[in-house]
């Protein structure tokens, strides 16, 4: 409710600003919510809003698009500045901002990223390859997942607590006792010679650090010796002891003293830290030659085991996130392939001048896993550019990403659309065009809205314009639709037509029971709106009240009001939409995508009758406000529009009546 300025739970409700009471502004902040949840999680805004863009909305809108970037820059600056707050609250005004990743292990400044990063032209269509993979084992997760998550709708109900609990502990048992087996049981290695006390690299190491600064402008071999040796150093971030540096990346547990456990290495770690490791661990001694720090055999088993857990974990009682998971596998795969090739290439060409980057493969398979998962495209490139400081990789992260969509749609649906169908929710996505979906035509392209709208075969449930409360609380308990027609012709079978004079919300009449507004009083045919202002508005602000939700009739004291009636007509929507009943399905399903329609009226006329035609030059602006001032003039003797009661929302607002009053939208 917070978008609202108002929260039920806190108790709190703000008259102003009340511009954000409606349902189109509640789901614009939630796409706007959500481009700011993964803009501070991943410290990438610029992704968070395309993510909200290409995922989180029904369809594109400059209001999300503006509001969104506000949001995600302000979110993505307020983590910083804690986060140097955390660090050292005495510098933070020298403290250099923008430089820190949520994936890196070193800042901006230290690590020179476009040095480090590079591919060649001929590994794209290895990029490519791994694309297509990545997009098989994306869809391999989504249907394994959807297997799963349809046996846990059976046997561990969301009513089922203690079940999901039992899950969730379950979970966390198995992946816990997978870590400390795989860790107990590694192989263990060697640290790297210049972390080793006992070697003369290593005490040079631990004692050049505050005493060399080389000038960028000499060339002499001892200033190069000296850069080779703060680039060694800039390897493990600003540790500057060599304890705290094995402790850090080579943890030894079970091994003896001077070696460290390569499968612990990345098991027995955060996962967001072990695709820390994976991405740039190494990269900055890439191009000298720098051992391989992990394992072959060790990339294997944390690809595969983090990948059933992955497929296991999501979609239980707990919050279990995608995109770490999917990446961390991705990186994996991508070290795997990018050995593999360099072993490949070396041996095809015999020479070590073109050797291929591990850590840029490392990077393009985290993005071409989360691109198989969840078949976003723009989002995920520029949010692993954002996260990981590969600028320059971006054309391989495109190709990789759209091959892996490219695979993975010929397959399944993203994860996120398949657990919308298991919910059985009414998602309406962009239809493509048959030709481009490479199918003979779509189902609605064959169909009308006559041949699958609801009221065929029964009746319609419409109520009267003046209706006893009794009557309407029944028909409210009995029916659990969310909307009615309004109509003084009530038929008593699907083939007889009425005459549509509104249509009301269940919500709404709730409410005109909760305030007891529209109620008749003995003799009374009309019910009469507020003639003041401020009353009118009073009146307004209670029917809509949100985000308070209206309570269940059940619960709403109507003592002594049983037997009234109640008018609807002030309070309904006179003016919805309606439609022939030969207009083509696809035209119902853009109607309902994009204008966001929860109804949609089909009339018998296939040959209505016409009275007038708009252009796009009548829609404008100014030919609005010069039609409303000639109005207002016309009307400048009727007393409601004398006293103020139109109001800037009208122009937008679908539910105002006869008289010019906006009662608040659908």
């Amino acid at each position: 409710g917070l978008s609202q300025m108002a929260s039920p739970s806190l108790g709190l409700d703000f008259k102003f600003p009340n511009q954000f009471r409606n349902d189109l502004d509640k789901r614009d902040f939630v796409a706007i919510g959500t481009a700011a949840g993964v803009a501070c999680a991943f410290g990438a805004p610029i992704g968070g809003i395309l993510f909200a863009v290409e995922e989180g909305a029904s369809f594109y809108s400059t209001g999300i698009t503006w509001r969104g970037f506000l949001a995600t820059s302000v979110g993505v600056f307020t983590v910083q500045a804690l986060f140097q707050l955390r660090s050292d609250s005495w510098k933070a005004f020298e403290a250099h901002f923008g430089i820190h990743r949520d994936f890196g292990l070193y800042n901006d400044d230290q690590a020179k990223y476009s040095q480090h990063f590079w591919w060649y032209v001929w590994e794209v269509p290895v990029f490519v390859a791994m694309g297509c993979f990545q997009g098989l084992m994306g869809a391999l997760f989504v249907k394994l997942n959807a297997r799963l998550t349809n046996w846990r709708r059976k046997h561990i109900a969301v009513n089922q607590t203690h079940r999901r609990v039992a899950e969730v502990l379950l979970i966390a048992l198995v992946t816990c006792t997978v870590a400390f087996i795989a860790t107990a049981h590694s192989p263990c290695r060697a640290v790297p010679e210049l972390l080793q006390n006992s070697s003369e690299a290593g005490s040079q190491l631990f004692t050049s650090l505050e005493q060399i600064t080389p000038s960028s402008n000499s060339d002499s071999d001892s200033d190069v010796a000296d850069a080779n040796i703060i680039g060694k150093l800039q390897e493990y971030g600003e540790i500057k002891d060599l304890q705290q540096i094995r402790i850090r990346y080579f943890k030894p547990w079970f091994c003896p003293s001077g070696y460290y456990s390569t499968m612990g290495q990345l098991f027995f770690t955060p996962l967001a830290n072990a695709l820390k490791l994976l991405c740039h661990l190494g990269e900055m001694q890439e191009d000298s030659g720098h051992a391989y720090i992990f394992d072959f055999e060790v990339l294997v088993a944390f690809y595969f085991v983090m990948f059933f857990l992955m497929t296991w974990t999501y979609g239980c009682g707990c919050a279990m996130g995608l995109f770490v998971p999917s990446l961390a596998v991705g990186a994996a795969f991508g070290q795997m392939c990018g050995r593999g090739v360099r072993v490949i290439s070396r041996r095809a060409i015999g020479s070590r001048v073109v050797a291929p980057n591990v850590h840029t493969y490392a990077v393009i398979g985290a993005a071409g896993m989360l691109g198989g998962c969840t078949r976003m495209t723009v989002s995920i490139t520029v949010l692993v550019m954002e996260t990981t400081g590969a600028m320059q990789l971006v054309v391989p992260i495109m190709f990789t990403v759209f091959a892996a969509k490219w695979i993975g749609d010929a397959f399944s649906v993203g994860i996120y659309e398949q657990h919308i169908k298991i919910r059985g929710a009414p998602f309406l996505e962009e239809h493509q065009h048959s030709s481009l979906k490479g199918e003979n035509f779509l189902a609605s392209e064959k169909l009308r809205v006559s041949e699958v709208m609801s009221g065929d075969g029964q009746a319609m449930v419409v109520l009267p314009p003046v209706a006893k409360v009794s009557q309407l609380l029944q028909l409210l308990d009995s029916c659990k639709h969310h909307a009615f027609p309004v109509s003084p012709d009530r038929p008593t079978d699907s083939s007889l037509e009425f005459h549509l004079h509104g249509l009301i919300t269940k919500s709404r009449i709730l409410k005109m029971l909760e305030y007891r507004i529209g109620i008749l009083v003995e003799g009374q045919d009309d019910f009469v709106l507020p003639s003041h202002h401020d009353d009118l508005l009073q009146m307004k602000h209670k029917l809509e009240d949100t985000p308070f939700k209206a309570k269940p009739a059940s619960l709403i004291d109507l003592l002594g009001v049983m037997e009234a009636r109640i008018d609807l007509r002030p309070f309904m929507h006179r003016t919805p939409l309606v439609v022939s009943k030969d207009v083509p399905l696809t035209r119902a399903y853009r109607l309902f995508r994009t204008m966001g329609l929860r109804h949609l009226f089909i009339t018998k006329d296939a040959y209505p009758k016409v009275i007038g035609t708009i252009t796009r030059k009548d829609l404008t602006e100014e030919l609005a406000g010069l039609v409303l001032g000639e109005k207002a003039v016309t009307l400048s003797d009727n007393p409601i529009y004398s006293q103020g009661t139109i109001t800037k929302d009208e122009g937008r607002n679908p539910m105002a009546s006869d008289e010019g009053i906006p009662l608040g939208d659908l």
